[in-house]
């Protein structure tokens, strides 16, 4: 099955000077400065941003950067001319029929490349609440569960509870659930020592939230014994 977006979490940017000539003060101004504030959108996204540099192209007075930003095998592709009369056409036009933006310096290359990237991040992976996200991914693993896909369901609530206990810490009650959660997959796929770590963390989590005699804490145990069962019967 093809990965969605939202599976593949991740961009790739591929950096390709197109000009032998010495670019190592836009590439050290690139690195220390636009793309760790970049690295830090993607990851309010949930997303993985990758910065890969390959050797140039040697084609002279093309362009000075060559940029694609790849999500899910589909490259995005921007240029950036250095444009060495003063006379920078500041907005995005297409040469080639490739989106292109002229700069004067390293520190404008730095803002049209971050420029370009956050179009990407805006159009494909819109800043959205912790809430909001939550709701997604519960939404995307209810369908891969009643696809019978328990692995991909198992990875989505995977990044729920991640989201939740950054966010509300792991003594919230939809943390709880969600771990638990978890934990009742991994028991499904057969990944006993998994399923048995998370199903009791969330049952002693639970007892701390709900109390030992809390019918969904008194529900949590009997789920863990049963797997402890199916587990040891797993051995023989």
């Amino acid at each position: 099955m093809a990965k969605s977006l939202i599976d593949q979490s991740e961009i790739r940017v591929v950096i390709t000077p197109t000009d032998s000539g010495d670019v190592q003060a836009e590439r050290d101004y690139l690195r220390e400065y636009v793309f760790p504030h970049l690295s830090h959108l993607g990851e309010e996204r949930d997303i993985i941003i990758n910065f890969l540099w390959t050797a140039p192209l040697f084609v002279q007075d093309v362009h000075k950067f060559l940029v694609s930003y790849t999500v899910v095998d589909n490259p995005h592709k921007y240029a950036f001319i250095l444009n060495t009369s003063g006379n920078a056409n500041k907005e995005r036009h297409f040469v080639d029929g490739v989106a292109t933006y002229e700069y004067n310096s390293k520190e404008e290359l730095g803002r049209l490349f971050e420029k370009g990237l956050s179009r990407i991040l805006d159009k494909l992976f819109p800043s959205t609440s912790a809430i909001d996200l939550v709701k997604n991914l519960r939404r995307v693993a209810r369908i891969y569960q009643e696809m019978g896909q328990l692995q991909d369901a198992l990875d989505m609530q995977s990044r729920v509870f991640k989201v939740l206990d950054k966010e509300y810490g792991e003594k919230n009650t939809d943390t709880i659930e969600t771990l638990y959660t978890c934990g009742w997959l991994n028991y499904k796929l057969g990944n006993y020592e998994q399923a048995l770590k998370q199903l009791k963390k969330s049952y002693e989590n639970a007892k701390d939230v709900y109390g030992d005699t809390d019918q969904r804490t008194t529900d949590q145990l009997g789920i863990i014994r049963m797997v402890e069962a199916a587990a040891k019967h797993h051995k023989k």
